[in-house]
C-alpha cells in the first residue's frame, strides 16, 4: 500500500498485488526490498529497531554499498516513515 501511495512504478491503488507475484524482491533480485529483513528481523520483537531510524540506517549502508545483503544496485533508497 505504501508503493501504491507514493506512486512508485506508476502503480495505482491495487496494482501491487500483481507486481510483487511477478518481481523478485529479494536482496539479490529485480527489485530488492527489506534488505535487512523487514520487521520480522529486526523491528517486531526489538523495540528500539521499530522505529524508522532502522530503514533509515539501512538505506545509508546500501547507498554506501556496505549492505550485510546488498543490493546490486544501491543508488537509490526510500523508506516509510
Amino acid at each position: 500500500m505504501c508503493l501504491e501511495s507514493a506512486g512508485v512504478f506508476g502503480m495505482k491503488l491495487g496494482d501491487s498485488g500483481p507486481f510483487f507475484e511477478t518481481v523478485n524482491t529479494r536482496y539479490d533480485g529485480d527489485c530488492p526490498m527489506n534488505t535487512d529483513g523487514g520487521q520480522l528481523s529486526v523491528g517486531q520483537f526489538n523495540p528500539a529497531g521499530a522505529s524508522s531510524s532502522q530503514q533509515i540506517c539501512e538505506s545509508v549502508r546500501q547507498i554506501r554499498g556496505e549492505g550485510e545483503s546488498q543490493a546490486a544496485r544501491h543508488d537509490v533508497g526510500m523508506w516509510n516513515a
